[in-house]
């Protein structure tokens, strides 16, 4: 399974047209992705549902995670930190095939129902 590295990414904040779901647990966030400039979608996980990345500094259990579609690359706050504090993770899928495997997975396990900690 391929690691999640730090991100150094400023994230930056332009909307565009954009569809405001692109599945049942994925909706469009105020982010843009530094890399193409579209909005990134954002999934939740629940308390008890936190969702696990492998990282290069061992597993990391994150709370929300968000996925340029247009870039096939994901992105997630370190815990303890909103994305906007450019601390976090990212994991760049080589191929349509792995990001629809993370895509599936993340999209099960996550909702649309927000949580107010970080």
């Amino acid at each position: 399974m391929a690691k999640w590295k730090d991100t150094d990414f400023e994230y930056n904040h332009n909307y565009l047209d954009a569809p405001d779901f692109i599945s049942e647990s994925f909706y469009i966030s105020s982010y843009g992705c530094p890399k193409c400039n579209i909005p990134l979608y954002k999934t939740v996980f629940q308390p008890s549902e936190e969702f696990s990345i492998n990282t290069i500094r061992g597993k990391v259990l994150i709370k929300r995670v968000f996925v340029c579609p247009n870039c096939r690359t994901y992105y997630a706050p370190h815990p303890g930190y909103r994305l906007s504090d450019n601390n976090g993770y990212y994991l760049e899928c080589p191929d349509i095939i792995s990001y629809q495997h993370n895509f599936v997975k993340m999209n099960n396990l996550g909702s649309v129902k927000g949580r107010l900690d970080l």
